[in-house]
């Protein structure tokens, strides 16, 4: 009984849900796909997320959202968080419909852009939206978190189920640090290019390319020499889209966002497996950051911060190649116009 009244709160306040602390969620975990939490901790953690996902679908069975009475389709954790030892501790589940998820992660809606629907939605079950401000507030607190341990103890409990703690709590400490920030629809990694790295490169180049130092010929020329090929129609595209925007006279960080392009390349399981694994090598990596998608195929993403800076490009794809033992068949793409701009050459 004592346990119950945990799990059924009863309009229970919205809880604040850092990105990192993500991949603690037994939701996310049940989801996660085998080659992620194989790379994090190893069979056993894979084995443990697929017994998590059974316990959980009879555990949901005949619970109502514990927002708005529907049906409920998901489970919540209810954290106990000690941020200053960066201590996620879970003391029950939270039955929750697909929409009243939002209203419990507000973090989410806000990422999503459904943020009016989700103070909408628990103010007309619980009176207020004012719970869904303060779990937002907590959150902007709780990011500033470099890593999360998480304790899962209560789970067989809860669930009434024989789950393996220790090796998801493993994969979750793994996955709740850097270089991994986990998301709703992918993990990302984060290479030498990241943050401030990436500013300064952004900021070099501008100062080229707004000064009339950059051109076209020397991406031609830049590709050429680092093996790859280049569409040099979709180069002169994408630098008239540029000056276009006004990148010359945006912000920084506006800037940074309008230069930036991935490389966009198929992956095994097994491939996208051994990155997880070898994690400690991706941040030395030179890109800003990988992203792998939880669901479907594995199409990674190697960003970096200036697509036509070609020498950055082929030093980024190289470095993936050699970590994976062979070429890849991939295209580099600008990000906001999706032009591709680069593609690997063959030797010869």
């Amino acid at each position: 009984m004592e346990v119950e009244a945990v799990l059924q709160p009863g309009c229970p306040p919205p809880q604040p849900l850092p990105r990192r602390l993500l991949a603690g969620e037994p939701q996310w975990l049940a989801a996660a796909p085998g080659w992620l939490l194989r790379g994090a901790a190893g069979r056993p953690a894979a084995e443990a997320a697929s017994a998590l996902a059974s316990a959980l679908e009879r555990w949901l069975r005949g619970r109502t959202c514990g927002i708005c009475g529907a049906r409920a389709s998901l489970a919540a954790a209810r954290w106990l968080l000690s941020p200053g030892e960066g201590l996620a501790v879970l003391e029950g589940l939270v039955p929750l419909c697909p929409l009243c998820r939002l209203s419990y992660w507000p973090g989410e809606a806000a990422e999503r852009g459904l943020l009016a629907e989700a103070r909408r939605r628990y103010a007309r079950s619980c009176g207020t939206p004012e719970p869904v401000e303060e779990a937002l507030r907590g959150e902007a607190r709780l990011a500033a978190v470099p890593a999360w341990r998480v304790r899962l103890s209560r789970l067989p409990e809860v669930l009434s189920a024989d789950i393996d703690v220790a090796a998801l709590e493993e994969a979750s400490a793994r996955l709740a640090a850097a270089p991994w920030l986990p998301g709703w629809d992918t993990v990302e990694a984060s290479g030498r290019l990241a943050d401030a790295a990436s500013l300064a490169a952004a900021t070099a180049w501008l100062h080229g390319f707004c000064h009339g130092s950059w051109s076209p010929a020397r991406v031609a020329e830049e590709a050429a020499a680092a093996g790859l090929g280049v569409d040099a129609a979709a180069v002169e595209r994408v630098a008239a889209w540029l000056r276009s925007r006004g990148v010359c006279a945006a912000g920084l960080g506006e800037a940074l966002e309008a230069l930036e392009g991935y490389w966009a390349v198929a992956l095994s399981a097994g491939e996208a497996e051994k990155l997880v694994r070898v994690a400690e090598r991706l941040a030395s990596a030179p890109w800003s950051r990988l992203q792998l998608p939880l669901r479907g195929l594995v199409a990674a993403k190697a960003w970096t911060p200036v697509a036509l800076d070609a020498h950055m490009a082929a030093e980024a794809l190289a470095w993936l190649e050699d970590l994976l033992g062979r070429p890849l068949e991939a295209v580099y793409r600008h990000a906001a116009t999706g032009a591709v701009l680069y593609t690997p050459q063959p030797p010869g």
